[in-house]
């Protein structure tokens, strides 16, 4: 073949494979944009699939690789979400947001101590993070470390005043330091900034009712105690029926009460919440 032909063909040869990436990375680009905006309408099956179809043409973004970890997250694939977010941070292990998922992920999957590493290594790069201040105050309760807890659910909302589960969490733990009073203010303050939170109403009202069952015990016990009282209309509080030793039906209420009001505050945690790119 003619040196010139061979000349020619070499440099359409090269074009072509110099224009291929380009065009598959725009593809990807595209593919990731769409995937944003189902995960934006919370269509998060769509949007795996269009990470799906970026990932096939671009493996190497640690960003797709995060957001492909939320959309699992969302879907409650914890594993794979777990597999994703891995991906993402053996890429580049200082990406916040992916630390901040694979926390969360950990969080479901109870690996409660590697949910901590995972959120203290995103604070560390970025202290400014509200929702890894979140992350954290959530694994922090689910350990009973209510104190640390509460410590961080504050750091999320002097980061964030309208972080509406952060308030919720600070709530959850006041309630769990007996401080119902405080843990009250906590929930209407979630509840000004959405007043339609179930989670929010459900604690508040859980809350409002140890005070004032707390409050209807002290009054009665004062009153009994009074030789010049007539007494009160009220009910005893739970404990205070627990106390009411020798009687068998109280202790029963008593306890049943208690029961209730556990499986209560242990429904309505506050969501995990997770961000994209």
């Amino acid at each position: 073949m003619d040196p010139l032909r061979w000349l020619t063909l070499f440099f359409v040869l090269f074009s072509v494979l110099a224009v291929l990436p380009a065009a598959a990375a725009d593809a990807a680009g595209v593919h990731f944009e769409e995937g944003n905006q189902h995960f934006t309408r919370g269509d998060y099956a769509k949007a795996l699939e269009d990470y799906n179809a970026a990932l096939s043409l671009d493996s190497s973004n640690d960003i797709v690789w995060t957001n492909k970890g939320n959309a699992l997250y969302r879907l409650s694939e914890y594993s794979l979400a777990l597999e994703a977010f891995n991906e993402a941070l053996a890429i580049n292990p200082d990406n916040s947001v992916a630390l901040n998922g694979k926390g969360n992920t950990l969080n479901e999957l109870k690996a409660y101590q590697q949910a901590m590493i995972a959120f203290d290594r995103a604070l560390a790069l970025n202290p400014n993070y509200a929702l890894a201040w979140n992350g954290k105050g959530i694994v922090l309760y689910n350990l009973g470390k209510y104190n640390e807890s509460l410590g961080a659910f504050r750091s999320a909302t002097s980061l964030n005043p309208a972080y509406i589960d952060a308030w919720s969490g600070q709530g959850l733990a006041l309630y769990r330091l007996n401080r119902n009073r405080e843990a009250i203010q906590a929930f209407d303050t979630a509840l000004s900034l959405d007043p339609d939170d179930i989670r929010a109403k459900t604690n508040r009202e859980l809350a409002r009712n140890m005070v004032t069952n707390h409050d209807e015990g002290v009054v009665q016990a004062k009153n009994e105690n009074d030789p010049g009282s007539k007494g009160v209309d009220t009910l005893p509080s739970w404990q205070y029926i627990v106390d009411a030793m020798g009687n068998p039906v109280g202790i029963f209420l008593g306890i049943q009460l208690g029961m209730f009001a556990f499986v209560r505050i242990a429904l309505y945690i506050m969501a995990r919440r997770t961000d994209v790119y």
